[in-house]
């Protein structure tokens, strides 16, 4: 809700290219790498790689906020990461569907993904023109928070019925409705209580998910080692660098240059989160290595939030990618 349209149509080239083939890329790199080192059942590693391979920069992205960093890589970044949120759902349906012995062939596996993913743009941007334009018959805070968490769930559920991404029907819903019906329906003070509830809610919902997860973690026993753990973490980054920078020098050849210093940035900052933990407590409880995805994952996503978040603002100072400092 809060992405600049703008500066999305200036870099969607550069966005799609890192958010699809980057997510699918990082995606295999991972799987690859856990199947050779750890011996996964190969399907499983595929699992793991989509999993793992959404980045979620929340806490990076307010670190740009408060250094004044330039606004194209922070959309570019948070762009990135709003888009392969819904890649990565797709492929972990996929995946999953695999697993459980579907029969799903490259013909209709392809087929799949690209009806899921355009019908849940299409479904997304109606629903988002259709609330845009009911703001404004009214000017009341109240009922235009009932509205957009009303565009935000029937997006999701409608794309849900008619087998589309959700994911993809409420980022199309909610860059519509951020775009145009905040900024045209609504006066500053109902756009801030609207801000505010959705910060609130996305606070809550990462607090209950990472919640669940330490839950789930004191009924796990899975074998977990230092190595293993390692050889997660390693094989994350190694998806991270070879998709930013194999991606960013297609990019570049193509004429869409992405300066070497936003290259550090965007391996670093591909902390995980809370939809790769969400991912793996859904995973059926049949399935014979759940525990050990489940602390797998838990590992990188400790990781990325306490090394990766902690050194991120260092990287920026020393790389000069920014404009003042506040704190």
């Amino acid at each position: 809700i809060n992405i600049n349209l703008a500066l999305l149509k200036k870099q969607w080239l550069s966005i799609t290219v890192f958010a699809m083939f980057g997510t699918t890329l990082a995606t295999m790199v991972v799987a690859g790498a856990t199947y050779y080192a750890i011996g996964l059942p190969f399907m499983c590693a595929m699992l793991f790689g989509a999993i793992i391979s959404p980045t979620d920069p929340i806490s990076v992205l307010a670190i740009f906020r408060d250094l004044g960093t330039d606004a194209e890589l922070s959309n570019l970044i948070e762009a990135e990461s709003l888009f392969n949120d819904g890649i990565a759902v797709v492929l972990f349906i996929l995946i999953s569907g695999v697993v459980a012995g579907q029969a799903v062939t490259l013909t209709n596996g392809l087929f799949t993904f690209v009806t899921s993913i355009g019908g849940g743009l299409f479904l997304g941007l109606a629903i988002g023109g259709i609330a845009s334009r009911i703001t404004h018959e009214y000017d009341d805070h109240l009922l235009e928070i009932m509205l957009t968490t009303v565009v935000a769930f029937g997006s999701y559920l409608a794309a849900e019925h008619f087998h589309f991404s959700g994911v993809f029907a409420v980022v199309a819903a909610s860059l519509v409705v951020g775009n145009y019906g905040m900024t045209k329906g609504m006066n500053s003070f109902s756009k801030m209580a609207v801000l505010n509830f959705w910060e609130y809610t996305a606070f809550a919902v990462n607090s209950v998910v990472f919640l669940l997860v330490g839950l789930e973690e004191a009924y796990i026993t899975s074998g977990l080692t230092f190595r293993l753990v390692l050889i997660a973490i390693g094989a994350v980054l190694l998806g991270r660098i070879i998709s930013v920078y194999g991606l960013g020098a297609i990019l570049s050849a193509v004429g869409k240059k992405v300066p070497p210093a936003w290259r550090y940035v965007q391996v670093w900052s591909g902390l995980r989160g809370a939809l790769s933990m969400a991912l793996v407590l859904g995973l059926d409880s049949a399935l014979p290595y759940r525990s050990l995805l489940i602390n797998m994952t838990f590992a990188v996503v400790l990781f990325s939030l306490v090394v990766q978040g902690l050194t991120i603002k260092p990287l920026l100072q020393r790389l000069g990618l920014f404009t003042s400092q506040t704190g």
